[in-house]
């Protein structure tokens, strides 16, 4: 019980950037879970994945993690322009963001379908998998 009590108050919720979305999910996307999006083409997956890879190092202050990020790409969505683009809305510097951010041709080996993690990223707080079949 005293280790789930830990785990618990270890958890952050890091904003989407959606208001609305924010107040659905009870504060935002919850660290230290597995956290599945689905839904049609074009309804802004990878908009959302792409937006927490910021969130995620604003300060706990401003509604992120103090963290960083990694990004698992299995189709191709992930793109740095995008996350040069939001980290600019939320007045950050765009190259340290994306520094902050690890994508799959970083770290990660896409075999049939088993992701291996191949470098420890000291302070992730949030993993995007893009569209694991």
């Amino acid at each position: 019980a005293e280790a789930m009590q830990k785990r618990a108050r270890e958890i952050v919720k890091v904003t989407t950037g959606a208001t609305a979305l924010d107040t659905l999910l009870g504060g935002g996307m919850e660290t230290k879970c597995i956290t599945e999006l689905y839904g049609e083409f074009r309804t802004g997956k990878t908009q959302l994945c792409h937006t927490l890879c910021v969130t995620v190092q604003l300060p706990m202050s401003q509604g992120g993690g103090a963290g960083k990020a990694a990004y698992i790409d299995t189709e191709g969505t992930f793109r740095p322009e995008r996350i040069k683009a939001i980290a600019a809305r939320y007045n950050l510097d765009p190259e340290a963001v994306l520094d902050n951010v690890s994508s799959s041709t970083d770290t990660i080996r896409c075999r049939s379908h088993h992701l291996v993690y191949a470098s420890p990223v000291q302070n992730l707080q949030c993993v995007m998998v893009a569209d694991v079949v």
